[in-house]
């Protein structure tokens, strides 16, 4: 692993300047470990010019900061970094393919472009991209800012559901543990996730009246013209777990019509593996926790994915 870590450090001490990019729908752990990177490597070389590519995560703006502001031509000449996804395809700027210069900080499963790139750094065992970022920092012996501090205790507070998800040897807890040692503002990083706002509230409204229970089972349709009418500008998809362990009901899904005329889809489930559903569909993610970010919204589709899912539940019983 320090192998592993060493031989980024060296691409990274190696180039001037350095893009850090997010996938679609970026969520907590993605962002928070895109602020906490830049923060490690501007620390640590102060010389060098790090920017953040993508939309962000709005609810950690006012904690973290915004995105960067990025001309072509610079990403052209940077290291390009994938941090919480290792899928070109899956990031949400496209302009990650003007380059072919890239390393990168995941814990998915991993895709068709890992498969040929030893500058992939993936551990599926990690419960958030933020630890592995934090574990980067910890034995590479490089520096950090309370910026940084509090930017990964956000991405794994966002990934664990504060703690709540573990790996079996509670890793993400030993490394809050150690953050909070060096100053994160964990009461301000967890009011970041706990407030809410009315068109929240309507949407969760919306999700339960809509819900479907069938066959173990149990999700929603999120349509684009209700999301447009509560002005409602995060990533439904997010909600998913509010459908999380209802009796009866081991797997759980949203799906989310898109303004594009997409689709993101979001699985999870207490028992069965929704990962192989994703991955069919097009998408990935974690064995319990899964999701698909490009597809169309066709009836058919949801129809074939709910259809994957109850031959899961059939064949594991």
């Amino acid at each position: 692993m320090r192998n592993e870590f060493s031989y980024i450090l060296k691409r990274i001490e190696k180039e001037k300047t350095i893009v850090i990019f997010n996938h679609m729908n970026c969520d907590g752990d993605c962002y928070g470990a895109q602020v906490g990177l830049k923060d490690i490597i501007l620390s640590t070389y102060p010389d060098k010019n790090v920017f953040i590519a993508g939309g962000g995560f709005s609810r950690l703006f006012d904690l973290l900061g915004k995105p960067d502001e990025i001309d072509d031509e610079i990403i052209k000449k940077s290291l390009l970094v994938l941090v919480d996804f290792n899928e070109l395809s899956r990031s949400e700027d496209d302009r990650i393919f003007l380059n072919d210069n890239y390393i990168c900080f995941d814990h998915h499963n991993k895709g068709h472009n890992f498969v040929n790139r030893g500058n992939f750094y993936v551990d599926q065992s990690k419960s958030s991209a933020s630890t592995i970022i934090f574990q980067f920092y910890k034995e590479m012996n490089l520096k950090i800012s309370p910026l940084g501090v509090n930017a990964l205790f956000a991405g794994i507070v966002s990934d664990t559901n504060r703690f709540l998800y573990l790996e079996d040897d509670a890793y993400s807890l030993m490394c809050g543990h150690d953050l909070i040692k060096l100053g994160a503002n964990y009461k301000s990083i967890y009011n970041c996730f706990v407030s809410t706002d009315t068109s929240s509230i309507q949407l969760k409204q919306y999700i339960y009246n809509n819900m479907v229970k069938i066959d173990g089972i149990i999700y929603s349709i999120v349509r684009r013209q209700f999301l447009n009418e509560i002005n409602y500008n995060s990533y439904a998809g997010s909600l998913v777990n509010i459908l999380a362990n209802i009796d009866g009901y081991p797997i759980w899904a949203l799906f989310v019509e898109n303004e594009d005329g997409g689709m993101s889809v979001e699985l999870r489930s207490n028992k069965y593996g929704v990962l192989d559903t994703a991955i069919k569909h097009g998408g990935g993610g974690h064995y319990f926790a899964s999701g698909v970010a490009k597809s169309i919204f066709k009836k058919e589709i949801i129809d074939s994915i709910l259809r994957d899912l109850k031959h899961l539940i059939r064949e594991v019983k």
